[in-house]
């Protein structure tokens, strides 16, 4: 009986070694199309532009000096360019839900965001369409396609592989801030710097995210995250802009949500179609 019931037990312990594997072999297969996906659509329709650099006449400006001017330039809000550039007429012949392309230098924040039905359309859905659980990065539903809202929310998860919004709780971090102060947003007619002013912690059923045009309350939400902010930012919200939020998950309690404040700056147009 003893004989018996060990292999049982050894039968027992297979079978669940062989659950676990199989589950953690289909997480890992799901991130690595995800990934692929990804990087295979920023390679098609992204370029990332050389910076344009200027030389000096005594030849002793050195490289470091002219990217801390670079930096010190886009830090302080003075107008600067798009360091990439989207093929938008493909794009959204291939998925016309696209509004628009959100880029970090530096970050693997690269990704197109969509605009669905509702919410869920691209939660665990890819931009062609298939079943992943790490989905897109999507506009929320409600809002102007054009990102004139008030406030617009851009949804993404927080993904183990720091994929998607994977990075984005990294700005809890003044640090991390210090060396991202800035995202870019390209959309099919305007290219948008957008200048981070703030982050933090909020509930999935914050007002914030339930009143989109927030009416007479569009200061005392941005004032909000401003006095909670994880960090320090060197932009400012002048009272009247608006603004666009970037959200992910967050885990210091059941429904936690990080959100990014950023205000968008335009800093081009795209020329008309012929």
């Amino acid at each position: 009986m003893k004989r018996i019931l060990y292999w049982l037990a050894l039968l027992l312990c297979v079978a669940v070694f062989g659950v676990c594997a199989w589950q953690i072999w289909g997480i890992v297969s799901e991130y690595s199309a995800g990934t692929s996906l990804y990087e295979e659509t920023a390679t098609q329709f992204v370029t990332v532009l050389e910076p344009e650099s200027e030389s000096s006449d005594s030849g002793d400006t050195s490289v470091a000096d002219t990217e801390a001017a670079a930096t010190d330039e886009t830090a302080s809000g003075q107008g600067d360019s798009a360091p990439i550039s989207v093929d938008f007429d493909a794009l959204l012949a291939a998925n016309p839900d696209v509004v628009g392309w959100l880029y970090c230098p530096d970050t693997v924040i690269n990704y197109p965001v969509l605009q669905g039905e509702s919410n869920d359309t691209y939660l665990h859905h890819m931009i062609d369409g298939s079943y992943n659980s790490a989905g897109c990065i999507f506009l929320d539903y409600r809002n102007a396609s054009d990102f004139s809202d008030a406030n617009s929310i851009v949804y993404g998860h927080n993904m183990k592989n720091e994929s998607m919004f994977g990075t984005l709780d990294k700005y809890k971090k003044q640090s991390y801030y210090d060396e991202h102060p800035v995202l870019w947003l390209l959309t099919p007619t305007v290219s948008y710097r957008l200048d981070i002013i703030g982050g933090c912690v909020l509930d999935a059923d914050s007002d914030f995210y339930n009143s989109l045009l927030w009416g007479d309350d569009v200061e005392s939400q941005i004032n909000y995250i401003l006095s909670h902010s994880t960090f320090d930012a060197n932009a400012e919200w002048d009272g009247e802009s608006t603004v666009i939020s970037l959200s992910t998950c967050s885990y210091e309690y059941d429904d936690a949500r990080y959100v990014v404040l950023c205000v968008p700056v335009p800093v081009g147009a795209d020329e008309p179609a012929a």
